[in-house]
C-alpha cells in the first residue's frame, strides 16, 4: 500500500469543464475544457458540496471540476501511480485498460 499524498478522480464525461473558483462553477462560467476522453485521472487537492448538493473536486492546478460526470473509489483496474524520487531517464505513461503488447513493431 503507498503513502502517496494524492488522491485521484476518473474524469468519465469526455471533455469536462474546468473552473477558476467556486463562484465561477456555480455561475457555469467554465474557462477551460479538459481533453476530449472518457479514462482520464486526475489528481485532486480538496472538495466542496454546495447547498444544491452540487459536489466538485479541487484539482492541484486549483481549478474545480464537478463531480458529477466522473467517479472516485475502487478504479478498474487500481491505480496508485508511483512516487519518483529524481526524473526519470525515458518517458512513459500508465496503462489504464487492457491492451495487445507486442515484442516488435506491427
Amino acid at each position: 500500500m503507498n503513502d502517496l499524498p494524492y488522491q485521484y478522480f476518473k474524469v468519465t464525461d469526455a471533455g469536462a469543464a474546468l473552473y477558476p473558483s467556486l463562484d465561477a462553477a456555480v455561475a457555469n462560467q467554465p474557462t477551460k475544457i479538459l481533453f476530449k476522453s472518457n479514462d482520464l485521472y486526475v489528481s485532486y487537492q480538496g472538495s466542496a458540496v454546495l447547498d444544491g448538493n452540487e459536489s466538485y473536486y479541487q484539482l492541484l492546478s486549483d481549478y474545480w471540476i464537478p463531480a458529477e460526470g466522473g467517479r472516485l473509489g475502487k478504479f478498474d483496474p487500481p491505480f496508485q501511480g508511483l512516487l519518483f524520487s529524481s526524473q526519470p531517464r525515458n518517458s512513459f505513461g500508465w496503462v489504464l485498460g487492457t491492451v495487445k503488447s507486442y515484442t516488435t513493431p506491427a
